[in-house]
């Protein structure tokens, strides 16, 4: 039996913002788009680029730790919704497994910077002798 994910079964995830706000919104914007670009997010770059003060973020976020788990939360909101619109139109449950793993590798390659940034791990060796 395989096991197939159902939109009505992630009903619990809010695509609303987390944080109310255009400043918060724009710091999430430049946020995000640091992960994408494949940079860190360090909150001075972000309140120097967007012409905040530096304490500015810690008004809408409680640290840059939790900067960090939105953006992460809205990318795989992301690619959740791309692996379920994936297989919206497939009934057989083999078929919608086969279409969404597919879709979450062609989503990995489209956003490689996000992707490691929300699986670090994913795609590298691990030196380990019990990884052998």
């Amino acid at each position: 039996m395989a096991f197939v994910i159902f939109p009505e079964e992630i009903a619990f995830l809010n695509p609303m913002p987390l944080v109310p706000g255009a400043t918060a919104g724009a710091i999430l914007d430049a946020a995000t788009d640091a992960v994408n670009s494949g940079k860190p997010i360090v909150m001075r770059e972000l309140c120097r680029n967007l012409s905040l003060t530096p304490g500015a973020p810690y008004s809408h976020f409680e640290s840059a730790a939790h900067l960090e788990s939105v953006v992460a939360y809205n990318g795989l909101l992301e690619l959740a919704g791309t692996m379920l619109d994936s297989v919206a139109h497939i009934s057989d449950p083999r078929a919608r497994l086969i279409a969404s793993s597919q879709e979450y590798r062609l989503w990995a390659l489209r956003h490689p910077a996000m992707f490691g940034f929300l699986f670090p791990t994913a795609g590298r060796q691990i030196d380990s002798p019990h990884a052998r």
